[in-house]
């Protein structure tokens, strides 16, 4: 707990790779000093042998060491120079290593069982946790700098471990705030963790979650170095309430949380996880601009009885305008909108639609979202009560219900996974105009008036968006072929996984229809299309199907859209799909996204 920190004594020694350490007491602790390392020990401690994990940079200027006694109880020591207030960079971005101290190597946030899990480690993309500075680090104007801006930071980890039957799944995403912290005189960074897993393709999808903050040392918060090279985060809250020009910090310390779909109460974890700065970032385009686009995925299902069922995000529940991306230069924050009509099991009498609101770019001082470049950002469900809610109307005309919505996302381009689509044979679409990435989360439904008491999970559904084309510049004569990727989730009998696949769609622009050829999880399929008739040849919709293997048939749909670049009036598409079989043993739903090599037909 914060309350037992203690500052350690001002110097030490280093004598033939051991450091003597002293604490406030007087007591002292030799610990292995190896610079550049995070590396496992065993020892003797008062109460008998130890273990311990440590973590020393490579200049020797900063140290985490844990270490647990024969009684299984813990402490820590961590030291460095701290970094003064007035030296934390003000402008700029930056790029540490994250290192989980608990589990060395392991995934960093996550507890033991998920972060220590072989095959997920061997196929993780973890992101650095990338920070965007700011002159702001409380309230109170500032010249020049927007009242809304916030220096933000961000991390996220998504590994696709292995395929079908035998596939593991991680997403997780660290969203936080630099500012400053009224109860030590310092500057912390504090925010929160979320994350879902897949620990095989017959399991359910679990769940991490925890507040992170910069630790308390006692003298201030665990932020080292002339110029913030090394920070420290465990799963503390720091409540910022901020009354006029006035901020007043609350630290409460709390453990995080595990929570697996089939066990609700959980259990508690500690994490403790150390960064050090990498060398400076190369940062793309940062653009303020609003996108447009659909969702996809397949939705677990717990009742309110604790029987598991899935359902898809259908595509005849989306819209153009369905997914709405907003991201913000001025404040480095962005927001999220995805509405979903058909929010229900296919066949409901009722047509209940749901709206989920991630991040935000202006009011909050909550940590919701971070925008680092056009490619590059992460948000979290929004939960402060002066902003719009998660909600759901349960049908058309009816008033809306709020949601218990922990869903967060990330954009691909922020922890790549390459190896899905290699491993599907697969080329990804570049498709530079466009954004897409991964949705994950958890839905509680608590109020009375739409499922009380049940629950959705999302593991790694997706989304895609973009400039729509404008009806006006869209060609009325000639043809052009567009290719590129499907990624969705996929259930098949009793196991689910994440799967990419192909995209061809040829279309013909005088006759406003085109023809489908389609792969994937080892199907090929093929189809037609044709546009929606209010969108003025914007939208489309198509169906496909593929021959079948045995008795086995899948059919699909699909719903999508034109897309601009800043050059070429219709240079991609994308949207949702769905396939499903003649036997309701297989579901799969997620995103497409392609783009025309050609030159641009005649208008």
């Amino acid at each position: 707990m914060a309350a037992n920190n203690q500052p350690l004594a001002a110097t030490g020694s280093v004598l033939n790779g051991t450091a003597t350490i002293t604490l406030a007491d007087g007591r002292a602790l030799g610990v292995p000093w190896r610079p550049g390392q995070s590396y496992t020990f065993t020892g003797n401690t008062d109460t008998g042998p130890g273990t311990g994990r440590g973590q020393v940079s490579a200049d020797g200027r900063f140290f985490v060491f844990v270490v647990t006694d024969a009684l299984g109880k813990s402490f820590g020591l961590i030291g460095g120079d701290p970094t003064l207030a007035a030296n934390l960079p003000r402008t700029g971005v930056a790029a540490h290593v994250v290192n989980n101290v608990i589990t060395p190597g392991g995934l960093p946030f996550a507890n033991d069982s998920v972060a220590n899990d072989a095959a997920l480690k061997a196929a993780a993309s973890t992101s650095k946790l990338l920070s965007v500075y700011s002159e702001r680090l409380g309230p109170g104007a500032i010249p020049g700098v927007p009242a809304d801006q916030r220096a933000v930071s961000m991390q996220a980890t998504v590994s696709i471990a292995g395929t079908g039957a035998t596939q593991k799944s991680y997403h997780g995403v660290f969203l936080g705030t630099y500012f400053n912290d009224s109860t030590n005189g310092s500057v912390a960074n504090a925010g929160a963790h979320s994350a879902t897993f897949r620990l095989g393709g017959d399991q359910l999808v679990g769940r991490n979650t925890s507040s992170q903050s910069t630790m308390d040392t006692g003298a201030g918060n665990a932020i080292y170095g002339p110029t913030g090279e090394y920070m420290v985060h465990v799963p503390e809250r720091i409540d910022n309430n901020v009354v006029g020009n006035v901020a007043t910090a609350t630290r409460t310390p709390q453990a995080a949380f595990h929570q697996p779909y089939n066990d609700l109460s959980g259990s508690a974890y500690y994490t403790i996880t150390a960064s050090v700065k990498d060398a400076t970032p190369t940062v793309g385009t940062r653009t303020t601009q609003t996108l447009f686009g659909y969702s996809g995925g397949v939705v677990e299902v717990r009742d309110n009885t604790g029987v598991f069922s899935t359902r898809l995000i259908q595509t005849k529940g989306q819209s153009a305008e369905g997914v709405r991306i907003q991201t913000d230069a001025t404040t480095n924050r962005a927001l999220a909108r995805i509405q979903i009509g058909n929010w229900t099991t296919p066949g409901a009498e009722t047509n209940p639609t749901a709206i989920f609101e991630l991040g935000s770019t202006a009011d909050t001082h909550v940590s919701t979202s971070a925008f680092i470049d056009d490619r590059t950002y992460a948000m979290r469900d929004q939960v402060a009560d002066n902003l719009p809610r998660s909600r759901v109307t349960p049908d058309t005309g009816q008033a809306e219900i709020n949601i218990g919505s922990r869903t967060f996302l990330s954009s691909y381009n922020t922890a790549s996974v390459d190896s899905l689509f290699t491993n599907a044979g697969v080329t990804a679409c570049t498709c530079e105009f466009l954004t897409w990435g991964w949705w994950s989360g958890d839905i509680r439904y608590d109020n009375a008036g739409f499922r009380q008491g049940e629950r959705d999970r999302l593991n790694l559904a997706t989304y895609v968006a973009g400039k729509l084309s404008i009806a006006a510049q869209i060609p009325n004569m000639g043809s052009a072929t567009y290719t590129g990727h499907m990624v969705g989730n996929v259930v098949n009998g009793a196991n689910s996984y994440v799967q990419a696949g192909s995209f061809s769609h040829t279309w013909n622009f005088a006759t406003q229809t085109g023809t489908l050829a389609l792969g994937f999880d080892g199907r090929n399929f093929t189809g037609t299309s044709s546009a929606v008739n209010a969108s003025g040849g914007r939208d489309f919709t198509g169906s496909f199907t593929s021959p079948a293997v045995g008795a086995d048939v899948r059919s699909g749909s699909l719903a999508g859209s034109f897309f601009s670049s800043p050059t070429d009036a219709v240079k991609g598409q994308a949207g949702s799909f769905n396939i499903t079989n003649n036997h309701n043993s297989y579901k799969a739903g997620g995103i497409f996204a392609g783009q025309r090599e050609s030159n641009p037909p005649a208008q």
